[in-house]
C-alpha cells in the first residue's frame, strides 16, 4: 500500500511537471509569434512611410506646376496624389503599436493639413500669394525634413522587436534545458525517498528544526507516517514554527504601521510645500512684467499720437486681460474664458509687433465648456514669443489650435522659431530648465487640478520651431455650446 502511494505521487509530480513544461513552451512560442507579427507590422509601416514621402514630394511638384502655370491637369494630379498621402497616414496610424507613434503620425497629418489649407488659399482662392508662398514652401520642406526622424523611430522599434525574438528563443532553450535537469534530479530524489521511507521522516523533522533555526518558518515536514511518535513530533514542530512566525509577523506589522504613519506625514508635508510653492509661482509668474511695461508704454505713445478710439480699445483689452489674470491665475476658469483671454493677449501683441509676428487662433465651433485652471494657454503663447520668434525679423508665426477629438479637447501652441536641441528639450520636459518656469508651472497646475500625469507634451528641434500640446479630458458636467469661435 505504501509503495503504491509513492508511485502515485511520483506519477502526479511528473504529470504536473510535464504540463508546466508544455504551458511554458506554448507561451514562449506564442510570444515569439506575436513578436514576429509586430516586427512584420513595423516593416510594413517602414515601407508605407517611404511611399508617403515619395508621394508627398510628387504632390508638391504638381502643386508648384499648378502655381506657376495654372494647369488644371496638375491641380487634379496634385489632389489625387495628396489623397494617396492621406491614405498612407491613415494606414500608419491604424497599424501603430504605441501612443508615441500615433501622436507622431497625427502631428505629421497636421502638417499635411496645414500644407493643403495654405495651397487652397494661395492656389485656388488666390489669397495673399506673395505673403503665403514662402510659408507654403517651408511647410513642404519641413514635411520632407521629418523623414529621418520618423524612419529612425520605426527602425528602432524594428530592432527592439528583433532583439525580443532572439531573447525569446534563448529563453525557450534555457527553460527546456532547465526542466529536463529538474526532471532528472526529481527522479533521483524520489527513488532515494522510496528506498529510505523509514529513516526519511526523522531526517525531515531534523531538517525542519534546522530550517526554523535559520529563520525559515515553513519547514518541509513529513505528512502521514507509520509511527505515532514521529507524527506527534512533526505536528509539534509545525505548531512551534507557526507560533514563532506569527509573533514575528505581529512585530513586523507594528513596525510597518509606524513606518507608514511617518511616510504619510512626510507626504502631507511635501504636498503642502508643493501647493505653497505653486501658489507663489502662479502669483509671481503669470504675467510678465516686461509685457506689462511694453503694453502700457505702447498705450501712452498711441494716446500721444492719436488720442481716441484705438487707444481706448487697446486700454480696454489690456484691462480685460489684467482682470482675467488677477481673477483666474489662482482659481478655476473654463475653456471659453481662456479663449477670450487669448484673443485679448493676441490683440495686444499684434499691436506691439505689427506685421513682424503673425498670430493665428484656430478654434472649432461648439467646443465643450471644459472646467480648467485659469491662465493656462497665455503663458505658453508668451513663451513661444519670448523664447521662439521674438528675435526673428520676418516670417515669425505663432499658431494656437483648439479642437475636440473624442473625449478630449486638444490645445496646440506652435511656433516656427529657433526651437531647442534634444538636451534642452529633455530638461524642459522634466521641469529642470531654469528658463521654463512658466511651462513647468502650467504642467504642475494641470496635473494637480485633473489628477492626470502627462497631459502636456513638447516637441522641438533646432531651427524647426516648438510645439506644445495639451489634452484636456471632457466630462458630462463640462459640456457647453459656445458658437462664437472662429479662425483669427
Amino acid at each position: 500500500m505504501k509503495q503504491t502511494t509513492i508511485k502515485q505521487r511520483l506519477l502526479t509530480y511528473y504529470m504536473m511537471l510535464l504540463l508546466l513544461f508544455i504551458c511554458i513552451a506554448v507561451y514562449v512560442n506564442v510570444g515569439t509569434g506575436k513578436t514576429v507579427g509586430v516586427y512584420n507590422d513595423f516593416t510594413n509601416q517602414y515601407s508605407e512611410l517611404n511611399d508617403f514621402y515619395k508621394d508627398m514630394k510628387t504632390a508638391n511638384g504638381y502643386a508648384m506646376q499648378y502655381l506657376y502655370y495654372s494647369d488644371e491637369t496638375n491641380l487634379n494630379l496634385y489632389r489625387e496624389t495628396l489623397d494617396v498621402c492621406y491614405n498612407h497616414l491613415a494606414f500608419l496610424k491604424e497599424t501603430a503599436q504605441n501612443e508615441k507613434l500615433i501622436w507622431k503620425y497625427s502631428r505629421l497629418q497636421n502638417m499635411v493639413d496645414t500644407y493643403s489649407e495654405v495651397f487652397e488659399e494661395i492656389g485656388i482662392e488666390g489669397q495673399n500669394f506673395q505673403e503665403k508662398y514662402g510659408f507654403f514652401s517651408r511647410i513642404s520642406e519641413n514635411i520632407q525634413n521629418t523623414y529621418i526622424e520618423y524612419s529612425t523611430l520605426i527602425s528602432d522599434e524594428m530592432n527592439a522587436q528583433k532583439e525580443e525574438m532572439q531573447r525569446r528563443q534563448k529563453e525557450q532553450v534555457i527553460m527546456t534545458a532547465s526542466f529536463i535537469t529538474i526532471m532528472v534530479i526529481s527522479t533521483l530524489f524520489f527513488a532515494y525517498f522510496a528506498a529510505k521511507n523509514i529513516t526519511a521522516p526523522i531526517g525531515k523533522v531534523v531538517s525542519g528544526i534546522s530550517d526554523i533555526k535559520k529563520g525559515e518558518y515553513k519547514p518541509e515536514l513529513p505528512g502521514k507516517v507509520r509511527t505515532v511518535e514521529i507524527s506527534i513530533l512533526s505536528e509539534a514542530v509545525r505548531e512551534m514554527a507557526e507560533a514563532v512566525q506569527n509573533n514575528i509577523l505581529h512585530v513586523k506589522e507594528k513596525s510597518q504601521l509606524a513606518t507608514q504613519l511617518l511616510e504619510k506625514e512626510n507626504e502631507n508635508l511635501k504636498v503642502k510645500e508643493l501647493l505653497i510653492g505653486t501658489e507663489l509661482k502662479v502669483l509671481q509668474g503669470q504675467m510678465n512684467p516686461h509685457f506689462l511695461f511694453n503694453t502700457l508704454s505702447l498705450i501712452s505713445k498711441m494716446a500721444y499720437l492719436e488720442g481716441a478710439q484705438k487707444t481706448s480699445e487697446l486700454m480696454e483689452t489690456t484691462s480685460d486681460l489684467l482682470r482675467y489674470s488677477l481673477d483666474k491665475s489662482n482659481s478655476v476658469s473654463d475653456l471659453y474664458g481662456e479663449i477670450d483671454s487669448v484673443r485679448n493677449y493676441i490683440e495686444i501683441q499684434e499691436v506691439r509687433f505689427g506685421h513682424r509676428i503673425k498670430f493665428e487662433l484656430r478654434a472649432e465651433k461648439n467646443l465643450p465648456k471644459v472646467i480648467m485652471p485659469g491662465m493656462i494657454i497665455q503663458p505658453l503663447i508668451e513663451n513661444a514669443v519670448i523664447h521662439g520668434v521674438q528675435n526673428m525679423i520676418e516670417g515669425a508665426c505663432v499658431l494656437i489650435s483648439i479642437k475636440r477629438t473624442g473625449d478630449t479637447v486638444n490645445i496646440l501652441v506652435e511656433d516656427n522659431g529657433i526651437g531647442m536641441d534634444s538636451s534642452r528639450l529633455e530638461a524642459v520636459q522634466y521641469g529642470v530648465e531654469e528658463k521654463s518656469i512658466g511651462i513647468n508651472n502650467v504642467r504642475k497646475r494641470l496635473e494637480l487640478f485633473f489628477g492626470i500625469k502627462g497631459m502636456m507634451r513638447i516637441e522641438s528641434a533646432v531651427q524647426c520651431g516648438t510645439a506644445i500640446a495639451i489634452q484636456l479630458p471632457v466630462t458630462g458636467e463640462s459640456e457647453g455650446d459656445y458658437e462664437q469661435l472662429d479662425d483669427r
